[in-house]
């Protein structure tokens, strides 16, 4: 499995979908709209289910790879 998403830009996130809710409060996470190429910070546990169920990945930064 793929875990990084990269942006036209050069923007890269690591996808921790299937851990984030044992990653929340040890790294940021953000909400991250593959298709629009967004991003959210994360602010609150509660997040992370009802970004997933609208299709979001959540995900760390890793950086500019370019």
């Amino acid at each position: 499995m793929n875990r990084l998403i990269k942006f036209n830009d050069g923007y890269v996130f690591r996808d921790v979908t299937d851990i984030a809710e044992k990653m929340y409060g040890v790294d940021d996470l953000y909400a991250v709209d593959v298709n629009e190429q967004t991003e959210s910070l994360i602010t609150h546990d509660t997040e992370i289910n009802y970004h997933i169920k609208y299709g979001r990945r959540i995900c760390t930064e890793v950086g500019h790879l370019e």
